[in-house]
């Protein structure tokens, strides 16, 4: 596993969630390559003494929700044997038993998987529909476990359910600060001022692995000449637009349309803006909807009512329009 940098602020807000707050349902969310899995590891570190059970796994492979809670119930029945159970709500009441009976702390990464391509953020894949049972029924009912997930989209069903005083929370993990991307780059050998630092933060969105990875093609492509590298703008690698190009695979036609004029505009445009001048034929309903599905999967940012994009996904963007989205909306927008 890689090295865990800072999180401080992080790691604090969650162990409060946890520990203090005793919340049922926790969502780390945040674009690949931003850390979600190394803080959830680190977390279940710190507390693992807090709970009587730890379970850890994967959604990458979509596994069946019915094979993933006997594989749970087996592990919390301490390898008896348990009685055949044949429907999910079911098998998700008996887990709940458990949950009641003892401190657990179940980590399901990588959520996304469980969620629709092509559509708006937050809809499960067929035969995927009984995990928004798994979790709705975890948030709503009271037990003294806590299940926390990490993806990068925010499913359905949290909306209404989080809040302050609520035992269901979302962190949004953003980029991290100066202090651990210079641990990050120092790793590579390089000598930055913090000036130069800065400015990568800024341009790659504070993006642990994307830092990694343009730390090491400063190191070998420019012979750790960060100055010149600077000097070329924002460069995109090959490792950090295939990380680019999982996100957008999973776009909707409308979300695609707006991060291009998004790109274009190239500063902070209002939801007015978007609907009177850059897609005037979309319903207004739709865009905020194709907007609020952006935000769910940590593409854009918001200031006081305005929209735009980290210069990293701008120029990924603008670099992909004419190669990518161009050939698949151009019959629907005029540049």
């Amino acid at each position: 596993m890689s090295r865990f940098y800072g999180r401080g602020n992080e790691l604090a807000t969650l162990r409060q969630w946890i520990q203090k707050e005793r919340c049922r349902l926790i969502a780390i969310l945040g674009m690949g390559g931003i850390g979600k899995t190394a803080l959830a590891v680190k977390m279940a570190e710190i507390l693992q003494t807090d709970f009587e059970y730890l379970i850890w796994r994967s959604l990458k492979n979509v596994p069946p929700l019915s094979k993933l809670l006997s594989e749970f119930m087996l592990f919390l029945s301490e390898q008896h044997k348990i009685t055949l159970l044949t429907t999910a709500e079911d098998q998700i009441s008996h887990l709940m038993h458990y949950l009641r009976q003892y401190r657990c702390l179940l980590v399901l990464d990588n959520a996304e998987s469980l969620l629709h391509v092509g559509e708006l953020a937050g809809h499960y894949r067929h035969n995927c529909e009984d995990y928004d049972y798994l979790l709705r029924r975890v948030a709503d009912e009271r037990h003294q476990s806590c299940l926390l997930l990490t993806s990068r989209e925010q499913p359905s069903g949290f909306a209404g359910r989080e809040g302050k005083e609520l035992p269901v929370k979302i962190l949004h993990l953003k980029g991290v600060q100066l202090p651990e991307a210079q641990a990050i780059l120092r790793r590579k050998g390089l000598k930055v001022t913090e000036a130069e630092y800065q400015t990568l933060i800024e341009r790659y969105g504070g993006n642990p692995l994307v830092l990694n990875i343009i730390g090491s093609a400063i190191a070998s492509l420019w012979d750790g000449n960060i100055s010149l590298f600077l000097s070329q703008g924002t460069l995109i690698c090959e490792d950090i637009q295939q990380l680019l190009d999982q996100h957008f695979e999973r776009l909707s036609l409308l979300e695609k349309r707006v991060m291009c004029w998004l790109a274009i505009a190239q500063k902070e445009v209002s939801l007015s803006q978007l609907q009177a001048v850059i897609i005037p034929t979309v319903f207004y309903s739709e865009l905020h909807r194709a907007l609020e599905s952006l935000q769910r999967r940590s593409l854009i940012e918001t200031h006081s009512g305005y929209f735009t994009q980290k210069p990293i996904v701008m120029k990924y963007v603008k670099e992909q329009l004419t190669d990518q989205f161009y050939p698949e909306i151009s019959s629907k927008i005029e540049l």
